[in-house]
């Protein structure tokens, strides 16, 4: 039996044999007319059962607090410093919770996979390992999406355990660079640089702020009048810094976290293995990056640092407000900065965040000592004057075919049965209401192809695909109703708003906590949440005619204020967060 654990064709069998796939990411759709003449089995995803995925997601949190001391120590040592862990946390924290979360997924795949079905032969490509180091944060976030990188790690796992297997391998050195390589010309780069410098300028007040503010999601006029508040001269931020991989001749990567265990488990893989993708920025650009913080226009020793998502990828951000934190004591504010975040059962994004601030600011929920609701910090959108409104948008969501960042939503292949779903509600809707649906796919396709799959499974001409082009606000111009198909930011949004919205998803992936139970019942109640596809297409259908009937009915609109004063509250919002940033 052919293991197959990506969909790379040159690591598929050039003869008739039975197969394995490893899962549904191997299967594009874009082959599902190969794929039907093929002998095969695919292994099941081991997340399909979500009480795993919850003691997991348990587990690896725990995995993540035991090995940020562990790397701390030893980039201590590389870099012949002294930091404490906390500093090591707020630099590389994101990187490391999203690739202990990624590999483990990775590893359960293939244990799953040799458990059930034995296979005999796979195919291994080897590539460059520095092709396969992420330059930063953000390089890293593009990589573990490729099927490249997949395999490799893949490839790791099944060499590690030494299974049973014959593995053939094919040189591919220079496959994945090439693919990904970027050219930008002389002119570009010119306008890059002179954009860059003339922010550099708008943000040059910033260097007597006591309360740093960067990144915090407000839109230009509210931190404008935020600044007032705080007494400060406004400034705008800059942009983030972009910079590629270099190496010195000391070599930065001969060493692990393992300590002498010849026990073949996913603790030792991961120490064992972990100096091979710890991103460049951490290592060989360490004292490059902490130059470039070094010259920005911020200030030196703020009293408060706020930000919404610049703790993230922002490598530059990221060192300066570690070096901040740890030493000159300033206090680390995050905002949230997105749904989910108060009604999910699981969110390991959530959890660091609170984990690293001293405050974090909700959108009007809160949940321990140092989380506090202020308000949702995104700007509304423009409702449409027009009283011809004709459009349901329909909003789906995308998740990565490799999963990457663990939360109760649809994850990997679990994103078909996801997509299904919301088809099926579609079906159920009259045919005036179809021949108006406009749908908006989630950004980034992640090779679903959601299009395609559109055109292929509904049976009529009529309905619209939102140009990805297309500004946000201008989509919900002409809009009668949105129907928002995941637990995110957008009903939050457009509820805000008020835009008549409609929320649908399938209680057994978007599992949520026990205190937002009752929130989203009274939703239910209301008819604005739905959990059955017939029985939302079904309250769909009969208010069509007249959905301002329904929505300002006064059941409505008081459900909506309970549920919006605790997940998106906009009431003097900027003088809660002022309050805050000032004590």
């Amino acid at each position: 039996m052919f293991l197959i654990t990506t969909p790379i064709k040159e690591s598929w069998p050039t003869k008739n044999q039975e197969i394995v796939f490893l899962g549904e990411w191997c299967k594009l759709y874009e082959d599902r007319k190969i794929l039907k003449d093929l002998k095969s089995h695919t292994v099941d995803y081991h997340w399909n059962d979500r009480k795993k995925l919850k003691k997991d997601f348990d587990y690896l949190n725990f995995l993540f607090e035991k090995t940020i001391p562990l790397i701390a120590t030893k980039l201590n040592t590389i870099h012949k410093v002294n930091y404490t862990t906390k500093y090591w946390k707020l630099i590389l924290g994101p990187w490391l919770m999203v690739f202990i979360s990624a590999t483990y997924d990775r590893w359960e795949s293939i244990r799953l996979c040799f458990k059930n079905f034995s296979p005999s032969k796979t195919v291994e490509l080897t590539y460059k390992l520095e092709d396969m180091i992420p330059i930063c944060m953000q390089d890293f976030s593009k990589k573990i999406e490729t099927d490249e990188w997949n395999h490799y790690i893949y490839s790791e796992i099944i060499n590690y355990n030494d299974d049973d297997i014959f593995i053939e391998k094919i040189n591919k050195d220079n496959f994945f660079n090439s693919k990904h390589k970027i050219e930008i010309n002389l002119k570009k780069k010119l306008l890059k640089y002179c954009r860059s410098f003339i922010l550099s300028i708008f943000q040059l007040p910033s260097i007597f702020s006591k309360i740093f503010i960067y990144q915090s999601y407000l839109g230009r006029k509210d931190l404008i009048k935020l600044n007032l508040k705080l007494n400060q001269i406004p400034y705008f931020d800059q942009t983030k810094d972009n910079y590629k991989k270099t190496y010195d001749k000391e070599n930065f990567r001969s060493w692990d976290l393992l300590e002498n265990n010849s026990i073949k488990n996913f603790e030792n893989f991961l120490y064992k293995n972990i100096s091979k993708h710890v991103p460049s920025s951490y290592l060989e650009n360490y004292n490059f990056i902490n130059k470039l913080a070094s010259k920005k226009f911020w200030p030196k020793n703020p009293k408060i640092i706020f930000t919404s998502n610049a703790h993230y990828m922002d490598e530059t951000f990221k060192f300066w407000m570690a070096s901040k934190v740890v030493n000159f004591n300033s206090k680390l504010f995050i905002g949230q900065h997105g749904g989910h975040w108060g009604q999910g059962l699981f969110n390991f994004t959530e959890n660091y965040e609170i984990a690293i601030s001293d405050k974090f600011l909700s959108w009007g929920w809160s949940s321990k000592k140092n989380v506090f609701p202020t308000g949702m910090l995104k700007p509304l959108i423009n409702k449409s004057k027009n009283t011809k409104k004709e459009k349901l948008i329909f909003i789906l969501l995308g998740t990565d075919r490799y999963s990457h960042n663990i939360q109760s939503i649809p994850i990997s292949s679990q994103w078909v049965d996801y997509f299904d779903n919301q088809i099926s509600l579609v079906h159920n809707l009259k045919k005036k209401i179809k021949n108006n649906i406009h749908f908006k796919p989630y950004p980034h396709d992640y090779k679903w192809l959601q299009a395609e799959r559109l055109n292929d499974c509904l049976n009529f001409d009529s309905f619209k695909i939102i140009d990805q082009s297309k500004k946000y606000h201008d989509i919900f111009k002409n809009c009668r109703l949105t129907i928002s198909g995941w637990n995110s930011t957008t009903f939050l949004e457009t509820m805000a708003s008020n835009i008549p919205t409609i929320i649908f998803w399938d209680e057994n992936y978007f599992e949520l906590r026990e205190s937002a139970k009752n929130d989203f019942e009274v939703l239910k109640k209301a008819k604005i949440f739905f959990s059955n596809p017939n029985e939302a297409a079904k309250h769909i259908n009969e208010i069509w005619e007249n959905v301002d009937l329904w929505w300002y009915n006064i059941d409505t609109v008081e459900a909506k204020k309970i549920f919006l004063n605790k997940y998106a509250n906009k009431a003097d919002f900027l003088n809660k967060i002022a309050k805050e940033l000032k004590h």
